[in-house]
């Protein structure tokens, strides 16, 4: 994976190089961060790189910071702000993928949310394919499974607790087992990918626990503007 030249990182642009962390800090021992994903996408004939629902994006981030008890001192156009500053420097003219990250930056040892400063780091990387160019994706069923919203919010991006702990383990399975999607007794989201499927327009919502899918709600958005021609 190529590297970015620069990171938001302790209040200010720095060059990636100087963007540590001490192996004692809080989020990275207890999981206790959160993250977001924002596509942008490389228009060669206007020479320009287009942010995918930035402000939906990071509105979604700072509400995952709220389950962890985090006060960045931010606001999604602030958070904006930042990453366009971010963009002109690393001068991409290609797909990237943007990676906002929040956590709990003490270096120390104790399990809890409160009484342990957070701090914010933003980076850009040009943006890779999960699977490749080969035609068409296997899938199975493991016996793995995402945790309950009342064990580990599961509504938002908390790292090692969305899919990346137990959807990693089920993802590794799926990968010896030649596939790459995981189910969960139903179609269900891969590791790091949204399948859709249309099966009629108005359908139940799916339970509270399941992350928030801002994709599949701007579909059906779109969906209903064509539709009423809104």
């Amino acid at each position: 994976m190529d590297l970015p030249k620069y990171a938001f990182f302790q209040g200010k642009i720095v060059p990636y190089s100087e963007a540590k962390v001490g192996v004692l800090t809080h989020g990275l021992n207890y999981g206790t961060a959160a993250f977001g994903g924002i596509r942008a996408y490389w228009n060669e004939p206007e020479q320009q790189l287009y942010l995918f629902r930035p402000i939906e994006h990071y509105t979604r981030f700072l509400n995952s910071t709220k389950i962890l008890l985090m006060n960045l001192g931010q606001s999604p156009e602030s958070l904006l702000k930042i990453t366009l500053e971010l963009l002109a420097l690393e001068q991409y003219r290609r797909d990237i993928y943007i990676r906002p990250l929040a956590y709990k930056a003490d270096e120390s040892i104790g399990v809890k949310l409160h009484g342990i400063k957070d701090e914010l780091s933003i980076v850009a990387i040009p943006s890779i394919k999960y699977f490749g160019d080969k035609e068409g994706i296997h899938v199975t069923i493991s016996s793995w499974r995402r945790v309950d919203d009342n064990v580990i919010p599961a509504r938002g991006k908390i790292a090692g607790a969305l899919q990346h702990r137990p959807g990693s383990v089920a993802q590794v399975y799926a990968h010896l087992a030649r596939d790459d999607l995981r189910q969960r007794g139903f179609a269900q989201t891969g590791r790091t990918e949204q399948q859709h499927m249309v099966e009629r327009l108005f359908a139940p919502l799916r339970r509270l626990d399941e992350y928030l899918q801002l994709s599949a709600y701007l579909l059906l958005a779109n969906i209903l503007v064509e539709l009423l021609g809104a």
